[in-house]
């Protein structure tokens, strides 16, 4: 293996395809949503804080199985999930089906399209933490993506805030990010 990082649910994204670059295509071809890796912007963010484990959490797949894929691309040797990492995954993959009784639409002051955002160079989460930091207690932002953001909320979430993801159908999401609860 050399030099090169091992794979596994927690190899970062961008780790990953600067080590193995020819798994690049592998990877995309796991899950559609993969082909945002091919944005510069994401690349240079999401992939860099993003595991494969979030990654395949945020496509809907299984992260055992996409580690299994990649490992087999790159030659190595299989990866079995301990059950505490399927645990965890399973837990990360889980989105709540009822939203949080803060989540009201009211109460939504800017509502932020990540996708417009990154399709034109900019990532979303600088926006985002502005205005998280202006928010008013129970005043929301609302993002649309055609990914749940799980980078975003856990970095909303170290700052102090809530934040919660639901997938609203059609291939799109809607995270809630509320300022400080009442």
């Amino acid at each position: 293996m050399g030099d090169k990082p091992d794979i596994n649910p927690e190899t970062k994204v961008a780790d990953l395809l600067e080590a193995w670059p020819e798994l690049e295509p592998v990877l995309i071809e796991q899950a559609p949503m993969f082909r945002k890796i091919q944005n510069p912007v994401l690349r240079k963010t999401v992939a860099r804080v993003a595991t494969l484990g979030k990654a395949a959490a945020m496509a809907g797949i299984d992260a055992a199985e996409l580690v299994r894929v990649l490992r087999q691309a790159a030659g190595l040797p299989d990866y079995r999930a301990s059950a505490a990492e399927k645990e965890k995954f399973a837990k990360v993959a889980a989105m709540d089906p009822s939203a949080p009784s803060w989540v009201r639409p009211e109460r939504v002051v800017e509502t932020i399209e990540a996708d417009q955002m990154l399709a034109q160079g900019v990532h979303p989460l600088n926006k985002v933490s502005s205005l998280a930091a202006r928010l008013a207690p129970g005043e929301l932002i609302r993002i649309e993506s055609s990914f749940p953001p799980i980078p975003l909320v856990e970095a909303m979430k170290s700052h102090g805030h809530d934040a919660w993801t639901r997938s609203i159908g059609g291939g799109k999401f809607e995270t809630f990010v509320i300022g400080s609860k009442e």
